[in-house]
């Protein structure tokens, strides 16, 4: 029986469930409903690939027409209340940078987004924000890219990377990456201006994992750095690769001359 790969709408908690027979496999992207063990329904976001996940939920189906016209609405009616929200919130915690609001299929929960770098007591808040808000809600702190990716003010603004596409980070469906140095030094990009790497969210750019896996099968076929081996008689030494060019840095610690060659090069003249 197939899998299907979800990320939960509200939560961002990626899920699996089995496709029962008979059943079409959604395409990535869609909106479907699923349940749990309990039979409350869920609605999810479809992912293109399968992903580490825990639990194993009931797949319903694709959202309808009709429950997604409803789904909508539902938004915008979060959207209409997130102002109350806050205003509130930002009283009682002023360090912290309220985000967005979504609201579940029928209207009986919503969960409100926030920003913060420290956890908070949320009692007494909670008793206060009950007296406007009419129904169960939920407060969901959120990471430095995900306050980003979820802040619809941020729709349309560019990452500072130049290459003329929006956001990365509003491209995933998906939990974000986490961004590291490992990630630099595979791609060759140790030693430049790390704030020149940073997006908005002052996080390391989740572009730079785009390539990452070529870069880490492609650099196999290279002399690891600091490496000393023979190249036309000589011993050299190699202090950088460039897979972009498939070039090799090498230097003659012996005579100090520092030159370039391409990979071809080296394999056709390896001693």
């Amino acid at each position: 029986m197939e899998n299907i790969y979800i990320i939960d709408r509200l939560t961002s908690k990626i899920i699996s469930c089995n496709l029962p027979e008979g059943k079409t496999q959604p395409k990535y992207g869609s909106k479907v409903l699923y349940k749990d063990e309990e039979n409350k329904n869920y609605v999810g976001t479809v992912l293109g690939h399968p992903r580490e996940c825990q639990k194993k939920y009931t797949f319903v189906g694709v959202l309808t027409d009709q429950q997604l016209e409803q789904f909508n609405k539902n938004q915008e009616k979060a959207k209409t209340l997130f102002p109350i929200f806050k205003e509130k919130f930002k009283k009682e915690f002023p360090e912290s940078v309220p985000v967005t609001a979504r609201m579940n299929l029928y209207a009986t929960e919503i969960y409100f987004y926030f920003y913060a770098e420290t956890r908070f007591n949320f009692a007494e808040f909670v008793k206060w924000l009950r007296q406007d808000i009419a129904m169960n809600f939920f407060l969901y702190q959120v990471g430095a890219r995900d306050r980003i990716r979820l802040d619809p003010n941020a729709d349309g603004m560019m990452c500072a990377s130049g290459h003329g596409y929006g956001l990365d980070c509003k491209m995933f469906h998906y939990p974000l990456p986490n961004i590291d140095t490992e990630s630099l030094i595979v791609q060759q990009l140790e030693g430049r201006d790390i704030e020149k790497m940073k997006g908005l969210c002052g996080k390391l750019k989740c572009s730079l994992v785009y390539e990452e896996d070529r870069y880490r099968d492609e650099s196999k076929k290279y002399p690891s750095r600091w490496n000393i081996y023979s190249y036309l008689k000589e011993r050299v030494k190699c202090i950088g690769i460039n897979i972009v060019t498939q070039e090799i840095k090498l230097r003659n610690d012996e005579t100090g001359e520092i030159f370039k060659i391409s990979l071809e090069e080296r394999t056709s003249n390896r001693q």
